[in-house]
């Protein structure tokens, strides 16, 4: 249509309106496509007797099962571009815009044959019948164009022209009365009282030019125009009215009447109007294409032919002015308990092209209500909601109907109601569950037994705790039937320390939810405490033993179990080194024994393994292998520099230090603190060959200490000696 390329439209005239299909296909929601035509341009559509027709691009094409599927039958139309049908009696007439001009078919399209004598211009675009005669509007292709009258079914053809426009596109006719109405697409509309022989045009109220089909409903002539809508004349054409509210495509490209309605096609979708004109609403939901060619329909549904879609269909019904569809025909709420309600809701759609008014919404019984209950208005394809209520005041099956009284057919409409009123009961085998002590780490087990002793189903929606101490299975949707029972399994896991206590909540839908049962329970968990962080031996002579006590103590709340005790020289050894077990502000003592087998400083550690928090717990042995005394009575001096550790070690405030000198030497004793810094120093001079032992009295504060010895032999300075040993004063 954009640039005023010429149109092909569908002819709308009465005598297509009045077939009747006996193949009526189940109602639609929407538009559906029909199936087997190919995706072609359908310029126009028309009913005759059982069979439905379509004019395409591509020829005619027909269906006689109500569009379900569609066979071509061209055989002797030689020009298939097909802008028009027209059905006189029995007699089918194909208008062609490709210089074929008229074809007629008297077997319903099997076979055509050219009716064009005296059809100087055959380049049609629109017919029309009136009793015997048939008419037929032409484009102007260098022949004038205009309009052509047949008395004898096409045989031949008189031009009735008279007052047309010389050159001229007629692209729509209609009938009304004795009259005979002719749109052009640049000159308006045409008025004949006399059979077409002299034409008058009657544009006054149009806006433009452009008219692209007519239609009549009655006395009522309408006229669509390409950019300006629709315009309806109530005087015969003498004047027009533009009628274009709810239209929103001004660009009208057909007409069509069914019954009271009126439908227009546009480039952009499809509309109706129930008012001759005075509102329209949009119909073309379920369309893949907006453009709609052309219209027709059988008494059971109304086709639309779109631009390179092909045909689409949808029930009359759907076009009612007011229609009731409810969302669901029942509602059944199920068991509900006495006392209690539910809800439910219906949803209630106009699926007419009118207001639908629900007057009253109502129900017999009281154990059933519907809201809003009166006053309802619903639009076209808008819905209202109605909440619906389940009261049982009794135990047992409950029935009712929701009715509503509206302006639809078949009103009063009906949902059917039902449900059933129960009183179930919770019972539980136990009003508290208690874990006792639980130890740090595991996990604890008990059960719930729970029964219905009501009637109905008992339905636990779920169970919960509140900590994440406690845990029930199964939590959630439950249903337990009367007099059975279900077994609950609780868990107590032990995270912490510390009496723990919860409720376990059944949430459900008898009387008294939710129902609590308290739980308790208590973590328990040992402490390993020892008497000694370090133990310390001093020197202790090689071939000897010494022994320690350490005791253990267990400061917690449950039993604590060793395991092993571990030492990793042989020289330290532990009793018991076995299995043992304290109970909770229980003791034992272990004896640790220091037996060196050489002489030298001795470190090890001795590892308690248990099931207390920060096993193994460890406490320090040091020792220092001291010569015997055989070795210095054998010897009576030493044979080689040494230094002892110092004894006590740890001491307050006093200790020993002991060396030996193998030769005459210059000898420095010195004490360091961590810092290296010197704080006493006991030797400082030369001596002769032996043993030497030096008190220190600390007079100092508690800490790691270090004592150096330097010693140089005065007859041979090579002959050196330096050790450095620690020591801890504790005060």
């Amino acid at each position: 249509m954009n640039g005023e390329e010429p149109m092909r439209n569908i002819v709308h005239f009465l005598f297509s309106m009045f077939v009747v299909s006996n193949n009526v296909s189940p109602l639609l929601a929407q538009w559906v496509q029909t199936g087997g035509l190919p995706i072609t341009n359908i310029y126009s559509l028309v009913v005759s007797g059982a069979n439905l027709f379509a004019g395409t691009d591509n020829g005619v094409f027909r269906s006689t099962n109500n569009g379900t599927s569609w066979t071509r039958v061209n055989s002797g139309l030689h020009d298939t571009l097909v802008n028009a049908l027209g059905v006189s009696g029995t007699n089918l007439f194909a208008g062609t815009g490709e210089g074929g001009g008229v074809f007629l078919s008297t077997n319903n399209g099997t076979s055509w044959t050219a009716a064009n004598s005296g059809l100087t211009t055959p380049y049609v675009h629109s017919l029309a019948v009136r009793g015997t005669d048939l008419f037929a509007g032409t484009e102007d292709q260098g022949t004038g164009g205009g309009v052509f009258l047949s008395t004898n079914n096409g045989t031949s053809w008189t031009a009735t022209s008279t007052g047309l426009p010389t050159r001229t596109f007629i692209s729509a006719l209609a009938v009304s009365g004795t009259n005979l109405f002719a749109g052009t697409w640049s000159g308006g509309v045409f008025l004949s009282t006399n059979n077409g022989t002299n034409w008058t045009a009657v544009n006054s109220g149009l806006t433009n030019m452009k008219a692209t089909s007519l239609a009549v409903i009655g006395t009522n002539l309408f006229v669509g125009i390409f950019g300006g809508g629709v315009f309806l004349s109530t005087d015969s054409a003498a004047s027009w009215t533009a009628v274009n509210f709810g239209l929103t495509d001004t660009r009208v490209i057909s007409l069509f009447v069914r019954d009271t309605n009126l439908f227009a096609g546009t480039f952009s979708g499809l509309f109706i109007s129930t008012n001759k004109g005075t509102s329209w609403t949009s119909v073309d939901r379920g369309l893949t294409s907006p453009y709609v060619r052309s219209l027709g329909a059988t008494s059971a549904h109304i086709f639309a032919g779109i631009d390179g879609g092909g045909v689409w269909r949808r029930p009359m019904s759907d076009f009612q002015p007011q229609l009731f569809d409810a969302s669901s025909p029942s509602i059944s709420f199920g068991e509900v308990v006495v006392g209690s309600n539910k809800k439910s809701s219906v949803y209630v759609r106009s699926t007419g092209i009118g207001v639908l008014k629900i007057d009253s919404a109502r129900t017999s019984s009281k154990e059933f209500a519907v809201t809003p209950h009166s006053m309802v208005s619903i639009n076209p394809s808008d819905s209202a909601k109605f909440e619906v209520d389940f009261s049982p005041t009794s135990v047992g099956a409950k029935s009712d109907t929701a009715w509503f009284i509206d302006n639809a057919p078949g009103s009063p409409h009906m949902v059917a109601l039902t449900g059933v009123g129960i009183i179930p009961k919770l019972f539980s085998s136990s009003t508290v569950l208690s874990f006792g002590n639980g130890a740090l780490g595991l996990v604890y087990k008990d059960s719930i037994y729970v029964k219905n002793t009501g009637s109905g189903t008992l339905r636990i929606d779920s169970i919960r705790t509140k900590t994440i101490a406690f845990a029930i299975t199964p939590n959630n949707n439950v249903n337990i039937n009367a007099s059975d029972s279900l077994k609950f399994i609780v868990t107590f896991t032990v995270t912490s320390t510390g009496a723990k206590n919860d409720t376990v909540s059944f949430y459900h839908n008898a009387i008294g939810s939710p129902y609590n049962i308290p739980v308790n329970g208590t973590g328990v968990a040992p402490e390993f405490s020892s008497s000694s962080s370090a133990i310390s031996y001093g020197d202790v002579l090689v071939g000897s033993s010494k022994k320690d006590s350490v005791y253990l103590k267990n400061i917690g709340s449950a039993l604590l179990k060793i395991d092993s005790v571990r030492t990793t020289s042989q020289e330290f050894a532990v009793t018991p080194n076995r299995s043992v077990t304290i109970n909770p502000s229980d003791s034992l003592v272990c004896i640790v024994t220091f037996s060196p087998l050489s002489t030298g400083a001795k470190n090890d550690t001795v590892s308690f393994f248990d099931n207390a928090v920060g096993s193994p717990h460890k406490i320090p042995l040091s020792g220092n292998g001291a010569m015997t005394s055989a070795e210095e009575q054998d010897e009576g001096v030493p044979r080689e520099f040494l230094l002892s550790q110092n004894f006590p070690n740890p001491f307050n405030p006093s200790t020993t230090l002991r060396y030996g000198v193998p030769i005459t030497s210059r000898v420095r004793l010195l004490i360091y603190n961590t810092l290296g810094q010197v704080v006493a120093e006991l030797v400082d001079g030369e001596q002769a060959r032996g043993w030497y032992k030096v008190s220190w009295i600390a007079d100092v504060s508690t800490g790691i200490y270090f004592y150096r010895i330097e010693a140089v032999g005065v007859a041979d300075p090579n002959n050196n000696f330096v050790q450095v040993k620690k020591m801890l004063l504790l005060k």
